[in-house]
């Protein structure tokens, strides 16, 4: 697998582009953007299964509106220390996902339903680990 750095080289490569400082001022930033965009839309069409997961969490009471809940470890073997991690929950809440490690991550969730979420409500976490 490539890295973003060394697929920008391979293409400027590619291209016949001079390297150096000055030489192609832009060309970088619209390679990688270009690069983005690909996967993006490639990502969008193909169900990539190895990096999507979800987590079904039970509230233990209630949650006052902008109220913090404790963080939580999520444990998967599918998380390195230099993944990223996106997600998102199924109540209208805020996601904080932080202190990523090989084997697991840190989430905190902030209540922003403007009321109060009651003892034993459910909520889904889908997260995506790049």
């Amino acid at each position: 697998m490539s890295t973003l750095s060394q697929l920008i080289v391979r293409t400027a490569d590619r291209l016949s582009m001079v390297a150096g400082t000055g030489v192609q001022t832009y060309a970088e930033d619209r390679i990688a953007e270009m690069i983005q965009h690909k996967f993006d839309v490639l990502f969008d069409e193909v169900f990539w299964p190895q990096f999507l997961s979800w987590a079904k969490l039970t509230l233990d009471g209630t949650l006052a509106d902008d109220a913090v809940l404790a963080d939580f470890i999520v444990t998967t073997d599918k998380c390195a220390a230099t993944s990223v991690v996106i997600g998102v929950c199924s109540l209208k809440c805020h996601i904080d996902i932080h202190t990523v490690v090989s084997g697991s991550f840190k989430v905190s969730i902030t209540n922003k339903s403007g009321g109060t979420l009651a003892d034993d409500s459910t909520m889904v976490l889908n997260y995506v680990i790049l």
